[in-house]
């Protein structure tokens, strides 16, 4: 690698510059504290006279935590136990705690900075609880500003009791003992001078503002140093409020260039643990990971900035493909609602004082995570169009929420956020949301959720019920609450959730990580320890308010609630200055017309008329328009300004000028994407079901196909309230565009002697699909000559696509499908014996994140793979394979395969193993293939391959094996390690001129 060099040398410095965990020398100590007893002069101190903290005139002895006395703060005494230290070192390690009494929820304990910019932080979270007092603790590692701490305790003018604070100085972050840890994870990162200046450019002028702004979100080159390299990076700073920068631990944002990753990620944010409530956020993500809810990576981590020990951040996963499939879903767009002008007005208050109210939501507009990779790629726009006319549709508050997203999944969701008592994570700006392609509707994912902070009384969804009025931006859940079915998926889940038995289980099954990460963070934060007791609390809670919540909420799904009933609305007043901000101005969106013209859309967010005098196209030349376009003011959310315009060139820019400052002219960047209207393709396709039908009958739950052969040329949606059967000997021709797409069990049961025909006579159609279906039942069924769904965005890749459904497929043929797959099952258990595939354009079967057994079963003349598998744990047994256009057997993405009776007559590889799959098996036979085997990493985020095979024959092969460097294959008892790596796209390139 080009910058082994760099790597080389730096680990050559930080070994003599830096201490490993294991090597720390004990950190020398100094000891301040007092417990409102022992008074010098005009100061507390304590029994050695070492410290010397102020406030003696709040001494009380109402109450004390130790002794006799404390201090007592009320509305003309704010602020109490004062002490500063005047000479901080960077480097050093601060640790301060003090006890409160039970009472005002106010309290805290404050550390002020004073640098290049005075900056203040203060305890995320209470940890400790003895009788009537709790402990306030918090840690700070000296930056190379700090030029004086002051550490004091505040409660908001609220009346409350503080005793026996402690501050300890450490000259280092002291040291782990290493044999108490299970795991650690190290990351080492190097910043080199240039851009360490930049990012301390950055910080100033985010902490003079009181908000990181994207000015100040800028990228720098640096390097993680691992233990023989370096990997190349980019880091900015991470964050939106100045929390990420005060504590002495710096929040960044992390890209790994190149084909590198870094625990599996391509992107990701470290930041102080206490920024999202220490292990409560890890806890959180843990219980997502249980229940298959999306959320992202959440680790405990050590790290080093240039030789420097920074101590434990909490390591969070960004938004990218590497989210979803580590969680076992299929890529697609992640989206978001765009919050720059929240953040904009926030950051122009914290500058200038300006207060006044701007639409910050109202001008919100549907974006994404990795912009450029999405809009280049022509599959991930279409279902990004789908995706967005969603998120427009919830942010409206225009269809039920079961339209919109998956109602179970998200059900879950809320319930096992209520669980953590999370609310951040609902506010609108804080919203991550996942377009599902297959589904074709949104999943939450968890992120930024800040549990367990306090332990409120009452339920989060039964506040939101019986709430009052709201801006617009809060009716978002209690839409969401609006409707029966999430009620009972709800109900069923909170019940779980809160049971006893649940969180015994939980904790016991995360004891050991629970042990590890209260060790690391206790070098920091002095006694920590995870406070289980919390969710044992609040599941009590939930226990004990379900009947209430029940009853308020059936009287909420009977009432006639609609979403503007209980909406403050809001009306803007013009600017009387010149006053303009970008982020909330003209929302521009342009989309080629079939003329070859483009079409500006045109909203106007500016609290003041603008003229729009033309538009900018590539090399920024203005064209402008016959007539200026006029814009009125922005005055509430019902009245929003818009235009269309025709132009001839695809337009980069709107130019405009406002009318509270008509001497400038501005411009605004138009989008890439057209403004999001009307439903989805899946929306339209249900609208279209008819319950009468002379090809089906519909009784209760049943929709059952009538018996005898007829032609379906219209692509048919059953809705999920109806199971679907197709009975023996009854023959369907999907033709003209015809296909049938199934949400609920399908049972399709044929017999040897009256077999089911689904075939299409003009190869024109949409294949068969079944979502969600629950159960699903295949035999003796053909299927030939069929196509995959394609209708509008709404794209899949199989002849017969089987999602999220348990699957059982007995001897059924599938020929000369005209599409990607012949057969593809996604998150589902399947079993599969006696299937015949031949014939398809691309892979026989393909299955993406399955458990199952495929048996008996026979596959030839495939265009790529006759068997593929990504993220599944499969047992493959007795299979034939013949004239694979690419791998007989091919493993992915972290599969387990375990293969026996195979016999493979010609394909390009005869078994693969690919990114951290392994393939073990017995009784393999391989012949006219050029390769008899491959093991290697194609993706950076996964790990080598593994094959380990006995009794493997070889016939008329080009070469045995071909195994990537540090893969490896076992064949018949022999080993084979890589010693080079391979050239994987040089591999696939084949593949990529077909």
């Amino acid at each position: 690698m080009k910058y082994f060099i760099i790597g080389i040398i730096f680990i050559v410095l930080t070994t003599l510059t830096a201490c490993s965990v294991d090597s720390i020398e004990e950190s020398e100590i100094v000891l301040y504290s007092t417990g409102a007893e022992i008074i010098d002069g005009d100061y507390f101190t304590d029994s050695i006279g070492n410290s010397k903290f102020e406030g003696i005139t709040f001494q009380t002895k109402e109450f004390a935590h130790t002794g006799e006395s404390s201090i007592k703060l009320d509305s003309t005494h704010l602020y109490g136990f004062r002490f500063t230290i005047d000479d901080p070192k960077e480097g050093e390690l601060y640790q301060a705690s003090v006890w409160q009494k039970k009472g005002a929820l106010d309290g805290t304990l404050i550390c002020s900075i004073e640098g290049e910019n005075t900056r203040i932080t203060r305890t995320w979270a209470d940890h400790y609880q003895k009788n009537d007092w709790f402990k306030h603790t918090m840690s700070i590692i000296v930056g190379k500003d700090f030029k004086k701490l002051s550490f004091y305790v505040f409660a908001g003018g609220k009346e409350a009791y503080f005793d026996d604070i402690v501050i300890k100085r450490f000259s280092e972050i002291p040291k782990i003992e290493e044999n108490r840890l299970k795991t650690v994870t190290n990351l080492n990162l190097f910043i080199p001078e240039d851009s360490k200046s930049k990012l301390e450019g950055y910080v100033a002028d985010a902490l003079s503002a009181s908000i990181i702004s994207d000015k100040n979100k800028k990228y720098v080159d640096a390097f993680i140093i691992t233990n023989s390299d370096s990997i190349p990076i980019e880091m900015r700073l991470k964050g939106d409020w100045t929390d990420h920068l005060t504590s002495g631990k710096i929040s960044y944002r992390i890209k790994v260039k190149g084909n590198n990753s870094f625990l599996g990620l391509k992107t990701f944010s470290i930041q102080h643990p206490g920024t999202r409530n220490y292990m409560h956020e890890w806890f959180m993500h843990k219980l997502c990971d249980n229940e298959d809810l999306l959320s992202t990576k959440y680790e405990m981590l050590l790290v080093q900035i240039n030789g420097v020990n920074k101590g434990t951040y909490a390591l969070e996963e960004h938004f990218d493909k590497q989210l979803l499939e580590s969680r076992k879903r299929r890529e697609g767009p992640i989206l978001k609602l765009d919050e720059s002008g929240l953040w904009a007005i926030s950051y122009i208050s914290g500058s200038t004082g300006n207060n006044k109210s701007y639409p910050y939501y109202r001008a919100s507009f549907e974006s994404m995570f990795k912009k450029n990779r999405t809009l280049k790629n022509k599959g991930l726009k279409k279902q990004l169009e789908e995706g967005f006319k969603l998120l427009e549709l919830f942010k409206n508050h225009s269809k039920k929420v079961d339209e919109i997203f998956n109602i179970e999944n998200i059900a879950k969701h809320y319930a096992l956020m209520e669980l953590g008592n999370v609310e951040h994570e609902y506010a609108w700006h804080n919203r991550r949301f996942y377009f599902n392609p297959i589904s074709q509707k949104l999943e939450l994912i968890g992120y930024d959720m800040l549990p367990g902070q306090v332990l409120d009384d009452q339920l989060y969804v039964y506040n939101k019920i019986i709430c009052g009025s709201v801006q617009e931006e809060l009716q978002l859940t209690r839409m969401t609450l609006k409707n029966k079915e999430f009620k009972d998926y709800y109900t069923k889940y909170i019940t779980e959730f809160s049971d006893t038995s649940y969180l015994n289980k939980i904790f016991n099954e995360l004891d050991s990580s629970i042990l590890n990460n209260e060790t690391i963070l206790a070098v920091e934060i002095e006694d920590y320890s995870f406070n289980k007791q919390f969710y044992y609390k609040r599941a009590e809670t939930i226990r004990n308010d379900l009947p209430k919540l029940d009853s308020a909420w059936q009287l909420f799904l009977e009432s006639d609630f609609k979403s503007d009933d209980f909406i403050v609305e809001s009306y803007y007043s013009p600017n009387t200055d010149t006053f303009y901000i970008e982020d909330i101005s003209i929302n521009a969106y342009a989309h080629k017309l079939d003329s070859g013209m483009y079409q500006l859309e045109l909203e106007n967010y500016h609290l003041n008329d603008v003229k729009v005098i033309g538009y900018k196209i590539k090399g920024d030349t203005l064209i402008k328009f016959y007539e200026p376009v006029y814009l009125s003011a922005f005055r509430n959310r019902k009245n929003i300004i818009q235009k269309e315009i025709a132009v001839n060139q695809k337009p980069k820019k709107i130019v405009f000028e406002i009318s509270n400052n008509p001497d400038c002219t501005y411009s605004k960047k138009v989008m890439k994407w057209e403004k999001p209207k009307g439903i989805t393709s899946r929306m339209e396709l249900e609208a279209m079901f008819q319950i009468n039908s002379i090809f089906y009958k519909v009784n209760d739950s049943v929709l059952s196909f009538k018996k005898g052969s007829y032609k379906i040329d219209k692509l048919l949606y059953i809705p999920s309230k109806y199971r679907v059967v197709i009975n023996e000997g009854t023959s369907i021709d999907l033709l003209n565009g015809g296909g049938i797409i199934a949400n609920n069990s399908f049972i399709a049961e044929g017999s040897d002697k009256n077999p089911i025909h689904i075939y299409s006579s003009d190869g024109n159609n949409h294949g068969v699909t079944i979502l969600e279906g629950g159960m699903v039942y295949m035999s003796h069924v053909n299927f030939d000559s069929l196509n995959t769904l394609h209708y509008k965005n709404w794209q899949l890749t199989g002849a017969v696509s089987i999602y999220e459904s348990e699957t059982v497929i007995n001897n059924c043929k599938i020929r000369n499908n005209t599409c990607e797959d012949g057969l593809n099952i996604i998150r589902s258990n399947f079993m599969i014996d006696s299937l015949f595939v031949t014939g398809t354009k691309s892979d026989g079967f393909d299955a993406d994140f399955c458990t199952g057994e495929i048996k008996n079963s026979r596959f030839e003349s495939t265009g790529n793979d006759c068997i593929d598998f990504s993220g599944s744990v499969v047992a493959i047994n007795n299979i034939e394979i013949l004239n694979s256009g690419d791998k007989g057997i091919s493993g992915g993405e972290r599969s387990e395969l375990t293969v026996s009776n195979v016999h493979i007559n010609g394909a390009i590889t005869g078994i693969a193993a690919k990114d951290d799959t392994k393939i073990t098996g017995n009784k393999i036979t391989v012949i006219n293939a050029e390769f008899g085997l491959a093991a290697f990493q194609k993706k950076a985020e996964y790990d080598k391959a593994s094959i380990h095979l006995e009794n493997v024959l070889y016939s008329n092969l080009k070469q045995y094996g071909l195994v990537d460097l540090g893969s490896y294959v076992v064949i018949n008892n022999k080993f084979y390690y890589g010693g080079m790596v391979i050239d994987i796209n040089e591999l696939y390139a084949r593949f990529d001129k077909k």
